[in-house]
């Protein structure tokens, strides 16, 4: 379906009141005149409307407003159409309605070509994207959509920028802070003054190796034992090798149909049978930064940190959509996507990636975008 109902028609709630169009709602864009003739519309560009639906009133050919039923988008399980009070419909045509031009078939149906945009129904109005999902919790031009994804929210949106940044608020003088944000399906994050957050973009090269250690004690060893053989079950193919030292021994962990062995054990077997104070360090030989997102360990039941290119991650916390973790000292934020680690902020001049710049395990190119 064409993306039919644009904003501003958003706000076009049509009712007759002593035979006069509602001037308070310009679907088009444009703005209601009369004069000793009648009610006419003028759009935006200076230009005047006529043969089409403006506000649910039909302007003719010359452009004024003569007839006096009132048009509205309705609905059934077959699919829309645009139909007045008087019972007549469009079918078999391109119409023009609040600027733009929509085609019905002989039976009266608008004609689905895109599958997208804005569509209003009993409950109002929502927003449907191209692969038939639709928009909840996000804004879509200026509009905010709520968790049922309907728009029932009267403040418009837009950005803003001054002499520090950009920022996003609304008429209502709302603007986003300390949060991430969805406006037109894209993720942004606002700090705590309400300003946009950048994000640097770095991007380990394939095959670059990663040492993990985790520390742990003997009433966390079967959890750890079974974090670590999931992680490297679904990080390395079958039949992937990786060098297991447990107590300074070095062993070969296999993977075997999804299952780690070291000898004739499984890892969790193999990590529970060692002392109560134990150091595992397991090294990765491919796609290293997938170790953060891979681990998904109790908070406070042991610490891991992750050596990659000469530069130690401690303090690791990962959730389905967030890492933190602190580098040189300093802590940051960020976020996986593509096998690409995004870090709040610009740190691209930050001494840990230059660190790992010069190692030579991230892609020397890093860029600095303004969303996620």
């Amino acid at each position: 379906m064409k993306k039919r109902f644009i904003g501003t028609m958003l706000a076009a709630t049509v009712a007759i009141a002593s035979l006069t169009p509602s001037v308070a709602s310009n679907a088009a864009g444009g703005t209601w005149k009369e004069d000793s003739t009648g009610w006419w519309y003028e759009n935006a560009d200076g230009s005047y409307a006529y043969s089409e639906w403006v506000d649910g009133y039909w302007l003719s050919s010359n452009g004024y407003w003569q007839y006096a039923p009132v048009g509205s988008w309705k609905q059934d399980s077959t699919g829309w159409w645009y139909g007045d009070t008087a019972g007549y419909y469009e079918k078999n045509a391109d119409v023009w309605i609040d600027g733009i031009k929509y085609t019905f078939d002989g039976n009266g149906y608008l004609v689905d070509e895109t599958g997208s945009g804005w569509i209003k129904d009993a409950a109002g109005w929502w927003y449907q994207f191209d692969d038939g999902s639709y928009a909840a919790n996000e804004w879509i031009d200026g509009y905010w959509l709520g968790a049922d994804g309907y728009w029932t929210y009267d403040g418009i949106g837009s950005w803003k920028q001054d002499s520090t940044g950009w920022w996003y608020g609304d008429t209502n003088n709302w603007y986003a802070k300390n949060e991430t944000v969805k406006i037109d399906g894209e993720e942004y994050t606002f700090d705590d003054r309400g300003y946009l957050v950048n994000y640097t973009l770095i991007s380990p090269k394939k095959g670059a190796e990663a040492t993990f250690t985790l520390v742990l004690s003997s009433g966390s060893k079967t959890q750890a034992g079974k974090d670590l053989s999931a992680l490297l079950g679904g990080l390395t193919a079958d039949g992937a090798k990786h060098d297991v030292t447990v107590n300074d021994v070095t062993k070969e962990a296999v993977n075997k149909s999804g299952t780690i062995y070291v000898g004739d054990k499984t890892l969790e077997e193999y990590i529970a049978d060692t002392d109560s104070t134990t150091d595992v360090n397991i090294t990765f030989d491919e796609d290293a930064f997938n170790v953060f997102l891979g681990m998904k360990l109790a908070p406070g039941s042991y610490n891991y940190t992750v050596k990659f290119g000469g530069v130690t991650f401690r303090n690791i916390t990962t959730t389905a959509d967030e890492i933190t973790f602190t580098a040189n000292g300093g802590t940051y934020k960020g976020y996986f996507e593509g096998g690409v680690l995004f870090v709040q902020g610009d740190v691209s001049s930050a001494a840990w990636v230059k660190t790992l710049k010069d190692s030579g395990v991230i892609d020397p190119a890093i860029n600095v975008i303004d969303h996620r």
